[in-house]
């Protein structure tokens, strides 16, 4: 995943807001032969779609989503879609303001499929970088990444 900016962070509403890209790699053999750097129509019939879900989203609109061929012997593929998100902070403690430190979630799940039958863990931890930090009253501590199917942000209020 790569998160673009993290912004609007509402102790009222128990939100925030984050632009992220999010980077999806599986085989499907139904793409077994196809070369390799080629486009996948992620509609067409027949082809595997993980359809990952965010959560916790409240709002989420999808502004790009590309899918290509990485290897054509195993059909490969990674997706990337980006994606500007409100959601909802799971949990917020406020006991300690304003010296407060929060943790906001994203969380991801497969949609169609059972937990249990989908891993999600990250291919490069190189892929997972926070692009650009925020001018706000929040500080970013740093970012965490669960293996299972959440990825938390950390910040502290100062």
């Amino acid at each position: 995943y790569k998160i673009n900016c993290v912004s609007d962070i509402s102790e009222i509403l128990c939100t925030f807001e984050v632009d992220l890209k999010v980077f999806f790699r599986w085989n499907d053999d139904a793409l077994i032969g196809r070369k390799k750097g080629s486009s996948v129509d992620m509609d067409e019939k027949g082809l595997y779609d993980p359809d990952i879900v965010i959560t916790n989203e409240h709002n989420i609109s999808e502004v790009s989503s590309v899918s290509k061929i990485t290897d054509s012997a195993t059909g490969a593929v990674k997706c990337s879609k980006h994606y500007k998100v409100t959601a909802f902070v799971t949990s917020m403690d406020l006991r300690l303001f304003p010296f407060d430190c929060q943790k906001l979630q994203i969380c991801f799940k497969p949609y169609k499929l059972a937990i249990e039958d989908v891993i999600m863990v990250p291919s490069d931890l190189e892929e997972c970088v926070m692009e650009s930090r925020m001018s706000h009253e929040w500080d970013i501590l740093g970012v965490l990444l669960y293996l299972v199917f959440v990825y938390a942000l950390l910040y502290m209020h100062e």
